[in-house]
């Protein structure tokens, strides 16, 4: 899988770098919602090992929901993860922002389309993502608010997989319009936008609000809290 590819790609530089170098030194863990990855994190991770040789990453992808409650209990040291607002017990900032799309087959009913709304995908097929995956928070949080009922087909867990489901015609799938840039475009597939009034989500990074502000975990959020404002 790609992802997995690109996990194995942020820890073999990690190991690399671990033998170089003086200065800050420690374990931090960190956990990122999957989709991340498909934008700067990978690079900003870089940045910060090249700041930082002998602080340890112990990383790894969680759904969003996941990452929050993990930051809370102290479980992990630093998340990055989807939000509409700061969650409790975290300081956090705004990472990137995101919009997430409607990858489809092409000639598909709604491709061609400047947007789609909710109600367009009442009689779709839609490809589950993982149980507290921050786009599986917007489509029924949307479903709720609108009285639509959506159908869900099969649950996937990757990019891959929903590539793979949507084009042998398993369903519709919702992604963030990054993973279509950076990993795409996909042969057959094509990409419809969604209401923008929803469909814009931040991904923010956060730290347990108890954390001294003399601590590994607490410098390093600023730095990359900081890269995320460059």
């Amino acid at each position: 899988m790609r992802v997995r590819r690109i996990l194995d790609e942020i820890n073999a530089a990690i190991a690399d770098l671990d033998q170089i170098g003086q200065g800050l030194n420690g374990v931090l863990r960190i956990a990122t919602s999957m989709f991340a990855l498909h934008g700067a994190l990978p690079n900003d991770l870089a940045s910060l090992k090249t700041r930082y040789p002998g602080v340890e990453l112990v990383f790894d992808t969680w759904p969003s929901l996941d990452i929050i409650s993990a930051t809370q209990r102290g479980e992990i040291d630093i998340g990055v993860f989807a939000a509409s607002a700061p969650p409790e017990g975290l300081i956090t900032r705004t990472y990137c922002s995101e919009n997430v799309v409607l990858m489809i087959p092409k000639g598909h009913r709604l491709s061609g389309r400047e947007s789609v709304d909710i109600q367009d995908l009442s009689e779709e097929d839609l490809l589950q993502l993982p149980s507290g995956t921050y786009i599986q928070q917007i489509m029924e949080e949307q479903g709720r608010r609108h009285g639509v009922r959506l159908h869900k087909s099969y649950r996937v867990g990757s990019l891959d997989a929903a590539v793979a489901m949507t084009r042998a015609g398993h369903g519709l799938a919702i992604v963030p319009r990054s993973s279509w840039e950076s990993l795409g475009p996909f042969q057959g597939l094509t990409i419809t936008p969604l209401n923008p009034e929803w469909s814009r989500t931040k991904l923010l990074v956060g730290i347990k609000a108890s954390q001294p502000t003399s601590s590994l975990a607490h410098r390093v959020f600023v730095e990359l809290a900081t890269q995320s404002d460059a």
